[in-house]
């Protein structure tokens, strides 16, 4: 009986070893199917215009980067706006078409898409899209990445923002029935954008713009997400004109940081999201944030929200949409346009410099800094697997 036992506890021990050892390649291989990626738009050095984009890649475990081969990568005259399909897959850019000397020159707008090389990180050129207006701005895409919209200026017509959509196959655009969308709210002559950023819900539903010009902050948008059509519902009187703007994960909440009327002091501003896309303020709202404050991003699991100033403040968000400032804050001494979390939650990027987010505080530590060409955009994309 003794010997039986030993028979089985050896037989069972060699089986364990066995699928451990043929487990070990298969984890180091999940593992190394999956890495992230840095890419930052580059508008312009001095008086000196750029048309490329640059890409790094993102050591997970430390922080560290390493330019990927064939950075920079070329795209058209001023680049004004980048962001990335949630699988990782392709990068879009939108390009300004600017020349020196003037707001946004004569040219319309562009959009630019790239594929990007699930091993290397390298990018290729799939399409070039003309945009409906000069002045071209925000670019957002939905979550199943199959739409993606840019904002532009019309150079004739009434002076509203209009907003182009395009339906993506494999990084191929084409453009959606109707495009371009229109608000219906005209801003004072000039090449002045009726739209800065763009977001859309999680579910596909709606779309919000950023109005830069007055107290009308956000334009709320209709959205078919079948067809990717766009139909203007309102403008919110958010007390405040809003530049940047971002939705929670969980879709309940937006937010963008402006100037509080009363104090003309930076505060954030948080809405709560109705079924039908309506806003209303959030309890407490607006926030109150550093002086300088700018863009934002929102962590991947919602619960942090960083800020960028003089250096980046962090602050706690809770399920209910309250706000609390991380202690410490603001972190770090960068000057950049554009920040964002990378798609593990673990870092916060601006173009330039590597921060890590402190799992438990919500603190950062600078770990790392690259050379990207500018400060205007930056997306971080995480290939080999959804996320």
């Amino acid at each position: 009986m003794r010997m039986r036992g030993k028979v089985w506890l050896t037989v069972s021990f060699c089986t364990a070893t066995v699928a451990l050892l043929l487990a070990a390649p298969s984890q180091a291989a999940a593992q190394d199917s999956e890495r992230e990626f840095i890419y930052t738009i580059n508008f312009g050095v001095d008086v000196f215009p750029l048309q490329n984009v640059s890409g790094f890649s993102l050591d997970v475990d430390t922080g560290k980067t390493k330019a990927v081969p064939g950075s920079p990568f070329s795209s058209g005259i001023g680049p004004v706006s980048i962001t990335s399909s949630s699988d990782g897959r392709f990068v879009y850019v939108v390009i300004n078409s600017q020349f020196l000397g003037e707001a946004c020159g004569f040219n319309n707008g562009e959009l630019f898409s790239y594929s990007v090389d699930s091993h290397t990180g390298s990018l290729e050129q799939v399409d070039d899209v003309i945009l409906s207006g000069i002045c071209s701005t925000g670019v957002a895409i939905d979550s199943t990445g199959k739409f993606v919209y840019a904002a532009s200026f019309p150079i004739n017509g009434p002076k509203v923002g209009i907003i182009d959509g395009f339906e993506a196959n494999d990084g191929h655009l084409k453009p959606v029935p109707g495009t371009p969308f229109s608000s219906t709210i005209q801003v004072s002559p000039g090449q002045n954008p009726a739209i800065d950023e763009l977001a859309i819900t999680p579910d596909g539903k709606f779309l919000y713009a950023s109005n830069p010009n007055d107290p009308r902050g956000v334009l709320i948008f209709d959205r078919d997400t079948k067809t990717g059509t766009l139909a203007f519902h309102k403008a919110v009187n958010t007390q405040a004109a809003f530049g940047a703007l971002a939705i929670t994960p969980s879709g309940m909440f937006l937010l963008a940081p402006g100037l509080i009327p009363s104090s003309q002091q930076p505060g954030m501003f948080e809405f709560a999201i109705s079924e039908h896309g309506d806003l209303t303020a959030a309890k407490g709202s607006p926030f109150p944030l550093p002086p300088d404050s700018g863009n934002l991003a929102i962590s991947p699991d919602g619960k942090l929200v960083a800020v960028l100033g003089k250096g980046i403040s962090m602050l706690h968000e809770t399920a209910e949409g309250k706000l609390s400032l991380v202690p410490g804050s603001p972190f770090g001494d960068v000057t950049a346009l554009d920040i964002t979390f990378d798609p593990s939650g673990a870092f916060v990027l601006v173009p330039g410099t590597v921060f890590k987010v402190h799992a438990s505080t919500g603190a950062l530590t600078q770990v790392s800094e690259f050379a990207a060409g500018g400060q205007d955009g930056i997306t971080v994309v995480r290939t080999g697997t959804a996320h």
